[in-house]
């Protein structure tokens, strides 16, 4: 398992929750958004069943959820309900990341 996955999905975590959706062009912002969701699917994705169960308190499977929805039925999801399903885990989704990022580096 590659600690550089675990920044990258936080790092993707971070830029998503900071994106305001009072600061401009909503559709813009909706693709930013996306971006940044579909990315952490993705990474998700590169992490092996073993790591996932012993931190199964991540919520990894929403996160490949939601990435599959904003994928796969672009045109049938309300996007507003899936940025607010992740947005409601973002800021503990950041935590245990950076808690589990620490405790890797220091198995290194």
């Amino acid at each position: 398992m590659s600690v550089h996955v675990l920044r990258d999905i936080r790092h993707h975590a971070r830029s998503a929750a900071s994106i305001d959706a009072g600061s401009g062009d909503e559709a813009a912002l909706h693709a930013a958004r996306t971006h940044h969701i579909k990315r952490m699917g993705e990474l998700a994705n590169e992490l092996d069943a073993p790591f996932k169960e012993k931190h199964a308190h991540i919520p990894w499977e929403m996160i490949t959820r939601l990435k599959n929805i904003l994928v796969d039925e672009f045109e049938s999801v309300i996007h507003s309900d899936a940025w607010e399903s992740f947005r409601e885990i973002v800021p503990e989704l950041i935590a245990d990341l950076s808690d589990i990022i620490e405790y890797v580096e220091a198995e290194l």
